[in-house]
């Protein structure tokens, strides 16, 4: 996007990375917002240029420290932020956030209500329902994102995109947008914003529990959706944890953590042989269906993968990767899943909590490891195939 007469916008030019970096606003006179960035992508200070092109404040990022002309505004962290005073210390300020993280309350250390901020599902900010009582005004709102309110801007700042909460759309293609070729690359949250976020403005795995609540969401570059098994919910919980309160959040966007916890949640002895079952398909569509049939999660759901499969050929014939006598060998791959699943959630539960933990063990790779090689030997001693 280059231009949206909409919000008065007459031009925007990307950097390499397809992130802003000068956004030109045709209002009573020209006004102008610059970004820089690191070699990776992340924001380093903005600058704002309004009447008669006369500088406004510099917003410095230092990490979790903001600044604003040198001046020290706040201080991030994983619970809320801290404002300097004027006479010295600090105002402890603490956000409540609903299921998708979006920021709906700042209060401070006495339990005094400052800032309520109320949405719309994509994000657009409901102002009767929404008010502020503190300075600076807290603008890590929707999704826990930076609102770019300058001149009536209105984007959020996801790292890897902007996104316009009034479109409901990013202004430029996903970073990994041919990983999932039948979905728009302009899409939010796979068009279902009450279920799904967009953490970092790429491609996402979503995990949920046995009952459909949200865990996670990472930008791991694919877009399945795995059932977390019960008896694994408060180690996997534990890992998230330790993410948010070191800050570390972005490392689970990792494409082999990720991929190492959807192998141990679907029964996998291994990624490769996750990946050869998957990669057997037509589309993402039916990759989603095969999971659901490898975790059992309803009786249908052999027969819906096989009708995806048949509508992902007939819809995309030179994009499909099996023959039809190919996939016809992989189908008691369902047998042979829900077997290995309801094994392998069987000696979960033989096991127990707490035996392979990312404390004993030292990492959650060294603890998935040490599951399988248990799970080898548990399996030959209960003659499971």
């Amino acid at each position: 996007m280059t231009l949206d007469r909409n919000k008065q916008i007459s031009g925007v030019s990307y950097n390499y990375l397809n992130l802003p970096d000068q956004i030109d606003l045709e209002q009573d006179e020209m006004k102008h917002i610059f970004y820089a960035y690191d070699a990776l992508g992340t924001k380093l200070q903005k600058t704002t240029y309004g009447t008669g092109y006369l500088p406004g404040p510099a917003t410095d990022y230092c990490g979790r420290f903001v600044y604003s002309d040198g001046n020290l505004q706040f201080v991030q962290h994983a619970e809320g932020r801290l404002v300097p005073r004027e006479n010295g210390g600090f105002d402890y300020q603490y956000y409540l956030k609903d299921h998708l993280g979006n920021t709906r309350i700042t209060m401070n250390q006495n339990g005094t209500v400052l800032q309520e901020d109320t949405y719309y599902p994509f994000g657009m900010n409901i102002s009767g329902l929404s008010y502020s009582n503190t300075s600076p005004e807290n603008k890590y709102r929707y999704n826990g994102k930076e609102l770019q309110d300058e001149f009536g801007l209105d984007w959020y700042d996801y790292g890897a995109r902007f996104y316009d909460a009034v479109l409901g759309r990013w202004h430029v293609v996903d970073p990994l947008a041919e990983e999932s070729f039948e979905w728009t690359p302009y899409r939010y949250g796979f068009n279902n914003p009450i279920i799904f976020k967009d953490p970092r403005g790429m491609l996402e795995t979503r995990y949920e529990d046995e009952e459909g609540n949200e865990l996670l969401n990472t930008n791991d570059g694919s877009s399945d959706v795995v059932v977390v098994p019960n008896e694994n919910i408060e180690e996997f919980q534990a890992i998230i944890d330790f993410a948010e309160e070191t800050g570390t959040i972005e490392s689970l966007d990792d494409p082999h953590w990720n991929d190492n916890m959807k192998a141990e949640f679907l029964g996998f002895e291994s990624i490769q042989e996750m990946e050869e079952t998957l990669s057997n398909v037509s589309s993402q569509w039916s990759r989603q269906k095969l999971i659901e049939v490898i975790q059992g999660n309803n009786d249908f759901s052999l027969v819906e993968f096989a009708i995806v499969e048949v509508i992902s050929q007939l819809a995309n014939p030179l994009n499909h990767i099996p023959s039809p006598v190919k996939l016809k060998g992989k189908l008691p791959l369902k047998q042979k899943g829900s077997a290995k699943a309801n094994s392998w959630h069987q000696f979960n539960r033989e096991m127990g909590k707490g035996k392979f933990t990312k404390k004993k063990y030292g990492s959650s790779e060294a603890a998935s490891k040490a599951r399988r090689s248990a799970y080898k030997k548990w399996k030959k001693e209960k003659n499971f195939e």
